[in-house]
């Protein structure tokens, strides 16, 4: 009868802690995740090739640093955000503390703006800033 009743305690724990970890784990996984901020480049004007031309503009903050582009991707039936390293990203001469983008980037493509230094290609990231961007498109 004793080894049935702690037979009985040691299954009704793991079932116990089985339930908890179904019921919690995706708040688990998204505590350690990278939280990082991202935003759009701004459209400005640039003289290029003795023209004047509205260019997406790469803030001065963010040049000569790893830029990350954000994705959605589709991941178990629910909507992730991925980040992938952009290298190849051909920048004009400075004006007031933006750079104008030449290659590499557009206007409609969600850079990461804080958060970046630990990043890897690929990573799956927490948007912190979410909901402002949402309602930019």
């Amino acid at each position: 009868m004793k080894k049935k009743t702690v037979i009985l305690i040691i299954g009704g724990v793991f079932y116990a802690v089985m339930l908890f970890l179904a019921l919690f784990a995706r708040g688990f996984y998204e505590a350690n995740l990278p939280k990082v901020r991202i935003g759009y480049l701004n459209q400005k004007s640039f003289w290029l090739d003795g023209e004047q031309r509205y260019v997406p503009a790469l803030p001065e903050e963010l040049f000569g640093k790893r830029l990350f582009y954000m994705r959605e991707e589709e991941k178990n039936g629910e909507v992730r955000y991925v980040v992938y390293e952009r290298t190849s990203v051909v920048c004009g001469e400075a004006k007031d503390g933006f750079y104008p983008v030449l290659d590499g980037l557009d206007g409609y493509t969600a850079i990461v703006t804080e958060g970046m230094e630990f990043l890897k290609e690929g990573e799956e990231v927490v948007v912190l800033n979410e909901e402002e961007i949402k309602s930019w498109y």
